[in-house]
């Protein structure tokens, strides 16, 4: 009787180390596919650009950008869509994929248009950080990343520069169109600061921030700057 206890207790032992093992090795998996960044991509170089463009015109890239994030509205996004037909890249500024963001449209720009090339440019101190792995696009979106350096960039109140990194893509690409949805004080002083070949289609898109309506900076450049265009419903 001895006997056959012992190898019940022994045989309970095995099978609760091998629970054990099974449990640990289960959340240790989980652990590894929250940890592993969604998406790992070679940051190309500003020389680069030529090569990533591969012979393509200026007149055929489009720069997309916008406010990050409090869009709520989307009634203009499947004339913008429309809009992007018959461009062969698109570059933004490196924002985040965001539901409320300007950058909601790119996926869905890649899938209407598959041969199209997308192009993000980011601060290299924000790559060195690890983007795209923590951009929050969709595993199946692809683009390429070309980091602008920084070291030394500041805006006039001694924080980043961000419009210098827009006006760093507009160059380097010689793109001569923008589509902006809404935007913030950036677009604008892109608009100041870059080239004046640059013509911009602003779509009247809006956020709330902290309460208060916040519309486009670029609205009041409407009925004065024969370069902005607002983007009217289609009816």
């Amino acid at each position: 009787m001895n006997l056959l206890s012992d190898l019940k207790s022994k045989s309970c032992k095995v099978l609760q180390t091998l629970k054990r093992a099974v449990s640990r090795e289960s959340v240790e998996t989980e652990s590894e596919k929250k940890e592993s960044p969604m998406k790992k991509s070679i940051v190309r170089k500003l020389e680069d650009v030529k090569e990533i463009l591969d012979g393509v015109d200026p007149t055929e890239v489009m720069h997309l950008k916008g406010f990050g994030s409090g869009i709520e509205s989307t009634e203009y996004d499947d004339q913008i869509l429309e809009m992007l037909s018959g461009y062969n890249v698109i570059e933004w500024d490196g924002d985040d994929y965001n539901n409320d963001s300007f950058t909601r449209l790119l996926p869905l720009a890649m899938a209407k248009y598959p041969k199209c090339r997308f192009v993000a440019f980011k601060f290299l101190s924000d790559t060195q950080e690890g983007w795209p792995g923590n951009s929050n696009f969709p595993d199946d979106f692809d683009f390429d990343v070309v980091g602008v350096d920084n070291t030394g960039k500041t805006d006039e109140s001694g924080g980043v520069d961000y419009a210098y990194l827009g006006i760093e893509a507009i160059n380097a690409t010689g793109a001569t169109k923008t589509i902006c949805l809404g935007g913030g004080g950036v677009p604008k002083q892109e608009f100041d600061r870059g080239p004046s070949s640059v013509e911009w289609t602003l779509v009247p898109y809006t956020r709330l921030v902290n309460n208060n309506v916040q519309e486009a900076s670029l609205m009041e450049y409407v009925e004065v700057q024969p370069r902005v265009t607002l983007l009217e419903q289609k009816k």
